[in-house]
């Protein structure tokens, strides 16, 4: 006999995770099924010297409220990141170190940091009328979708430091190049946001805080509460639907339900088989949605030294492989960790090459901005998600040219009695645990409402302040 349920979500990251809690509150009866042997998703602990490292997603910042809030609710603290001291910024060349209040473009020749400030604004002002839930509904979308922002700043007569700024930063939000990315995206982006400056800022931004215990902590306490609700190692094939129910069918088992949630990236959702089949909009919606690519390193040392010398451990290059580099050591502060990302092209060389060539290259970077020091650690760590079979890149999925207005509007809108979340699907912190969080409790009160257990709640969110 097949099993029934209310609603089945196939995926135990956080938004699926969320989207079983809100149902399971309000009296539905819900299954989750996840491929991996963990939950979870993009966020990924490893435990190391008693403390825990994340892999994956793993900062808080200001207007993330729903994230904050359930940590709370879970009981799980947070702390923020360590960012005292002064950062280094080498670019065109030149290497700087800014004192704690500077900001990056301060380390910008003049000429460059006015032309920046000048496009961030412009930026935020053509941003702010988007609609974060119809994006393509804007009377210059067609127009802001068929280019990238490279085209936007060629365009706008942006000098090439200026360019080689914003395209290092943008690689940072979108682990992709601006030469990939929807200029609409991009706009888009930036409101979901909170701005620029929230983007890619520490304190006052989204890298202000973390989570004691790791990010992983939160969906593995959601899942507790959600006991043998939620089935491991139970990777799901096909989904076959009619008018009264979907027959989920799994390597394990199948089982009948009369919604189902998916909650995998757009692209990899494309590996299920639906009968009917997708419709159009849908098909070349994940077959678009190109996902980032971004490999995350960190280096463990006896004691973050950098401090001692008045230094945060923030370095912004335009030398690769590694850009950016944080520190991210633990909260107790007991041994050191320097936090590194490969990201969008970079990221591609990267991955063709050996674990221990790309330890070797990432020491001799952080032996240029940090000294002799760097070369003394304990331990190398590395997740490479361009390779994992479950993910396949990150932080998230974006939308190239041309998708936003021809497939955005099958991005969240059910196909029958299937329902999307995941972040790629949030207007508010689209690709941060916050907008997966929001994702799930979305596609919940959707089914909620179609099954008249709640008032309908769900309202059109808007993100903080756009400009710098």
């Amino acid at each position: 006999m097949t099993e029934g349920y209310d609603v089945v979500v196939i995926g135990a990251g956080l938004a699926g995770l969320m989207a079983a809690r809100t149902l399971l509150a309000e009296g539905s009866n819900v299954l989750v099924l996840e491929a991996q042997n963990r939950v979870g998703g993009r966020v990924l602990g490893h435990a190391l010297g008693g403390a825990t490292l994340e892999l994956g997603g793993q900062w808080l910042g200001p207007g993330q409220e729903k994230m904050y809030a359930l940590c709370k609710e879970l009981g799980l603290e947070t702390y923020p990141t360590y960012s005292s001291g002064e950062s280094i910024v080498s670019f065109g060349g030149q290497t700087r170190r800014l004192r704690e209040h500077e900001c990056v473009t301060s380390a910008l020749p003049n000429d460059v940091k006015l032309q920046v400030h000048k496009v961030i604004h412009d930026l935020a002002t053509m941003a702010q009328d988007i609609d974060l839930e119809a994006p393509w509904y804007h009377p210059r979308a067609v127009e802001w979708d068929n280019q990238t922002l490279d085209d936007w700043l060629e365009q706008n007569g942006c000098h090439e430091r200026t360019k080689a700024y914003l395209q290092l930063e943008l690689r940072g939000i979108f682990a992709a190049e601006a030469s990939e990315v929807s200029f609409l995206h991009v706009l888009f982006m930036l409101k979901s946001g909170g701005g620029f400056s929230s983007l890619i800022s520490v304190k006052n931004g989204a890298q202000q805080d973390r989570i004691v215990g790791g990010s992983q902590f939160v969906a593995e306490r959601m899942a507790e509460a959600l006991g043998e609700r939620v089935m491991l190692s139970t990777p799901v094939r096909r989904l076959e639907q009619d008018d009264n129910e979907v027959r989920v069918m799994a390597d394990k088992l199948t089982v009948k339900a009369e919604r189902v949630i998916v909650t995998l990236p757009p692209r990899l959702s494309e590996r299920l088989v639906y009968e009917p089949a997708l419709s159009p909009a849908r098909q070349g919606l994940v077959q678009e949605m190109t996902m980032g690519s971004v490999i995350k390193v960190m280096i463990v040392y006896d004691k973050p030294f950098w401090r001692e010398e008045g230094l945060s451990g923030q370095v912004l290059t335009d030398t690769g492989p590694v850009h950016t580099f944080y520190d991210n050591s633990p909260d107790d502060g007991n041994f050191g960790v320097l936090l590194g990302f490969m990201e969008g092209v970079e990221a591609h060389h990267m991955r063709c090459l050996g674990h221990s060539v790309r330890e070797r290259l990432t020491l001799e970077s952080l032996e240029g901005y940090f000294g002799e020091k760097a070369r003394n650690y304990k331990a190398y760590l590395e997740k490479n998600w361009l390779t994992d079979p479950w993910v396949q890149g990150g932080y998230c999925g974006y939308f190239a040219p041309g998708s936003w207005t021809n497939y955005g509007s099958a991005l969240h809108e059910p196909f029958g009695r299937i329902h999307w979340a995941g972040t790629e699907t949030s207007g508010v912190w689209n690709g941060y645990m916050e907008g997966a969080v929001r994702s799930g409790e979305r596609a919940a009160k959707e089914i909620l409402e179609l099954q008249n257990r709640v008032v309908p709640t769900v309202t059109r969110e808007r993100s903080g302040s756009l400009f710098v």
